[in-house]
């Protein structure tokens, strides 16, 4: 009889229980603060990679200088001015012979800045897309 009178206590408790209910935008707002740390996690792992590639790109420019150094190949002070100044004199004939370069460059530059915005909006749109699409 008591096993009895303890189980009905019992379910009386639980039914007496406040049964609290989570808000309507629980879910999404969940969602949203995952997608945002996420999002901050690839911002910071792109960062070191630009990071990394600056430093390395600095690490080799300055190892091949040293070695130029050590290996007496640096030109002389002189040969930089007589260098500089013959640019100064034929700056004008220097851009107009270069200046194909220097279109192939800017147009190499725009497309890739292009390309780097265009994979940004398909990879925002594919994750959009994977996460609409009901499993």
């Amino acid at each position: 009889m008591e096993t009895n009178h303890n189980h009905n206590l019992l379910r009386e408790a639980i039914a007496r229980r406040a049964t609290d209910t989570l808000s309507p935008r629980f879910t999404a707002t969940t969602m949203q603060q995952i997608y945002k740390v996420a999002e901050r996690r690839e911002r910071r792992v792109e960062m070191w990679g630009y990071i990394a590639i600056v430093s390395m790109l600095i690490l080799v420019t300055a190892g091949g200088v040293c070695g130029l150094y050590f290996m007496g190949k640096l030109p002389s002070a002189e040969e930089i001015t007589t260098f500089f100044t013959n640019i100064k004199k034929g700056v004008a004939q220097y851009f107009t012979e270069s200046a194909y370069y220097y279109y192939m460059a800017l147009l190499f530059a725009i497309l890739l800045v292009f390309d780097h915005k265009m994979r940004r909006k398909w990879g925002q749109r594919n994750s959009d897309l994977e996460t609409d699409t009901p499993s």
